[in-house]
């Protein structure tokens, strides 16, 4: 999976790809603790694939904790009744010099 942030000084936007399906953020928020990172939470809407059959369009909310270099961030998710589900999520930042 790929996750994009797109932050500006009124907007948080966050959007998720992965082979299965599209998620985009609905409601963001980030909190900072000085000395441990960022706190980002957001509630998501999941779109499945065209050709995806296995999974349905669901909302979810995820909470993840960002390391104070932003290098990494772990975290977890949770699913709607259409869904339920819940798991945990480690990401790492892609460097883009190279891009």
């Amino acid at each position: 999976a790929e996750i994009k942030i797109i932050q500006s000084w009124c907007r948080i936007s966050i959007i998720l790809k992965t082979k299965q399906s599209d998620s985009r953020s609905l409601t963001a928020s980030i909190y900072r603790y000085k000395g441990e990172g960022f706190r980002l939470v957001y509630h998501y809407s999941n779109n499945p694939k065209p050709n995806e059959t296995e999974l349905n369009r669901h909302d979810g909310e995820c909470d993840l904790m960002f390391t104070e270099d932003l290098k990494s961030a772990s975290g977890q998710y949770f699913t709607d009744r259409d869904r339920l589900t819940v798991g945990t999520m480690n990401l790492k930042r892609k460097d883009t010099k190279n891009e």
